[in-house]
């Protein structure tokens, strides 16, 4: 009983095998059958028949890929496939660079030869140096003609950057070389000769002329990476500007719209130098994947970004124009609209707010068209003066029942904390840069409150993607002042802010004027009221 068990073993074993065999990487049996492939065409390969070579050489380096991609390079499956691929390589090479045999028998010659081939010429064996090719070396001229022609042609499927491969770069000379030489055994005033020269003046014109211009590229690359390394820094992710959101500050979007307009007049210029670059041997490749960031990517996004920005400060400074209409079209003998405009509790305060941000809206619109250079852009000026006639129409309502004019009321908090903020107005609205006037009382309107917001944004870059984001913090509150300017007193509203956190523009750490707008005046006996 024991044989069938034996039996049994010996079948699992042999299954086992069978298995691990099964199990080799699919990739070394595919490069074992092309190395099979390259050993069988190897023993039928003329020697100096360079384009041959070079062909079973490409084989190799197929079957060379896929023994580098298997899993597993320690077996004897792996490694034996490794010594055939070497030794095949040698001996291509070697074959490659022997010296050709003389010339076999002749194949026949045509009836007729297309353009720019020799035509044949019927006529016993035999020629001389000076005497017209016939016969069997008429034969051998069309042989030489012939691999002219596939030296040509395998040439023309390269291009120039092939000349950094020395090895390819002497085989392919030392081939141009040999078929000179055997050119030069025919008498040159053969018009068939003549044919199978201009061709191989072709062949060779072409070969320097890329190494020519390989010798060009590498003796020019130096500077023009260092001119793509600088255009590449320009147009990183964190170089260029992002979007911004309104409200905008001035300062900010004046900064902001004057890189954007420098970038898009600078990039044909930088387009052009990349455009150039893409025919260098050397950086052509880079060359290639900047043209489409610095020449697609870039001006896109900042097309959008500009686009938006100007139609966010168009609608505002219309929308305030609108208003400033509606408000101008009030009548001295309308009551109801006076009372509502300007009277009523809060009334004229509101109204010249929303015409200050009408300003706000106009001035942001002009400081945009500035820094971009528009020509053609709406007349702000004239904007802007349509809101400041308004408002010296509502002043002049708002003055003829000046004595129903009163300063706010004060915000209730305790004293200690009134006594500070009243502190840090006067302290803050002193600053020259703010351009204050005689402060006759000053009135805190609202309470100190923290708030925040978040600004962000995403920008794709050749290797992924970069996000900003700006975290503002600050505390803020409001204060109404009398100021005398001449012999008026008129009514200033004041926003404080501190910055605790915010981007690379605004300023930190340091109480700040941010927002002022002039309401309207106040009798002097009562400011106090």
């Amino acid at each position: 009983m024991s044989r069938p068990h034996t039996s049994l073993a010996i079948l699992t074993t042999s299954l086992l095998c069978a298995s691990a065999i099964n199990a080799q990487d699919q990739l070394v049996k595919q490069a074992l059958k092309k190395i099979g492939a390259v050993e069988a065409a190897l023993q039928t390969l003329p020697a100096g028949d360079v384009r041959a070579a070079n062909k079973l050489l490409g084989d190799l380096k197929w079957a060379n890929k896929r023994l580098k991609a298997a899993y597993k390079k320690d077996t004897t499956f792996w490694k034996d496939a490794a010594k055939r691929l070497q030794a095949a390589d040698k001996a291509i090479r070697a074959k490659a660079a022997a010296t050709p045999p003389p010339a076999g028998q002749p194949a026949g010659q045509p009836t007729g030869a297309p353009a720019g081939k020799p035509a044949p010429q019927p006529a016993p064996k035999g020629t001389t140096k000076t005497g017209p090719v016939v016969g069997e070396q008429f034969a051998k001229l069309q042989q030489l003609d012939k691999e002219v022609r596939n030296g040509f042609a395998n040439l023309k499927m390269l291009n120039k950057t092939f000349m950094g491969d020395a090895y390819r770069v002497g085989s392919t000379q030392k081939e141009i070389s040999k078929l000179e030489a055997r050119l030069a055994e025919f008498p040159s005033s053969d018009k068939n000769v003549q044919i199978v020269t201009k061709n191989l003046q072709q062949f060779r014109g072409l070969f320097d002329k890329w190494r020519a211009e390989y010798a060009a590229d590498q003796k020019s690359a130096g500077d023009l990476a260092k001119k793509l390394d600088a255009i590449s820094a320009k147009y990183a992710s964190e170089a260029v500007p992002g979007p911004i959101y309104w409200p905008y500050e001035r300062e900010k979007l004046t900064i902001w719209a004057s890189r954007v307009r420098k970038l898009k007049d600078e990039l044909p210029a930088d387009v052009a130098v990349i455009q150039g670059a893409t025919n260098n041997s050397m950086l052509g490749k880079k060359a290639k994947n900047m043209l489409h960031w610095v020449g697609r990517s870039i001006p896109r996004r900042l097309d959008e970004q500009l686009a938006e920005v100007r139609q966010i400060c168009k609608s505002n400074a219309e929308e305030s124009l609108r208003t400033a209409k509606i408000l101008s079209e009030i009548k001295p003998d309308d009551k109801h609209a006076i009372v509502n405009r300007v009277l009523a509790e809060g009334a004229l305060d509101r109204s010249m707010e929303t015409l200050q941000k009408g300003f706000e809206a106009v001035d942001m619109a002009a400081a945009l068209d500035q820094a971009l250079k528009v020509t053609d852009g709406p007349d702000r000026a004239a904007q802007r003066k349509k809101i400041e006639d308004t408002i010296v129409k509502l002043r002049t309502l708002a003055k003829s029942s000046l004595k129903e004019v009163r300063m706010p009321k004060a915000v209730g908090v305790d004293d200690k904390t009134m006594a500070k903020l009243t502190k840090i107005a006067h302290e803050t609205l002193a600053k020259k840069k703010y351009g204050t006037h005689p402060i006759q009382r000053l009135v805190v309107t609202s309470k100190l409150s923290r708030k925040e917001k978040k600004e962000g944004d995403i920008r794709g870059t050749v290797t992924g993607a970069t996000i900003t984001v700006y975290h503002y913090i600050w505390d803020e509150y409001r204060v109404v002042t009398a100021e005398k300017i001449g012999d008026e007193v008129w009514i200033f509203y004041n926003t404080l802010k501190y910055y605790h956190s915010s981007d690379t523009v605004t300023p930190q750490d340091k109480w700040i004027l941010s927002k002022r707008f002039k309401s309207t005046a106040i009798l002097p006996e009562n400011v106090a009221k």
